[in-house]
């Protein structure tokens, strides 16, 4: 099957109120509507390490973030929020009585701070850690909460 050939039954199958194309529609028009412009401007600001995921619940009343820190005890996880930023400090623990064979396992010291949008409140925000995922959820500020109207 050619490329043209395939574009011409996408395109068809749209005209014609394909499934895909519904569920398509409503997942952007969601998106648009639930994660305000700049939350997705800062997720190019994460850093690259530890490993993380960001998105906004279904309903578009918060944001959420989790990062991997596997390996670290939970007492030396810390996490503040000051005005409109978030900043996450992890401790690693030396094993000084540890001579590797091979050391595949990160234990960098993990110390950063994001701005959050002013659509959402840092100040209110929840924490989790379990099983090494350190996972935030912070409510959308008052006044700007999404409300159906119809």
């Amino acid at each position: 099957m050619s490329f043209d050939s395939l574009r011409r039954s996408w395109e068809n199958g749209l005209n014609n109120g394909h499934p895909i194309r519904t569920s398509l529609e409503n997942a952007f028009r969601n998106w648009n509507r639930l994660v305000p412009e700049n939350v997705t401007k800062q997720c190019s600001k994460m850093p690259s390490y530890p490993h993380s995921d960001v998105w906004v619940s279904n309903e578009g009343k918060e944001l959420y973030m989790r990062f991997a820190l596997a390996g670290y005890a939970t007492d030396n996880v810390n996490v503040k929020a000051a005005g409109n930023t978030i900043r996450v400090i992890a401790k690693s623990e030396d094993e000084p009585d540890v001579k590797f064979v091979h050391h595949g396992i990160s234990t960098k010291n993990v110390d950063f701070t994001l701005n959050i949008d002013e659509d959402f409140n840092p100040q209110k925000a929840k924490v989790d850690f379990k099983a090494g995922m350190l996972t935030i959820a912070i409510p959308r500020s008052k006044g700007n909460e999404i409300i159906d109207l119809m």
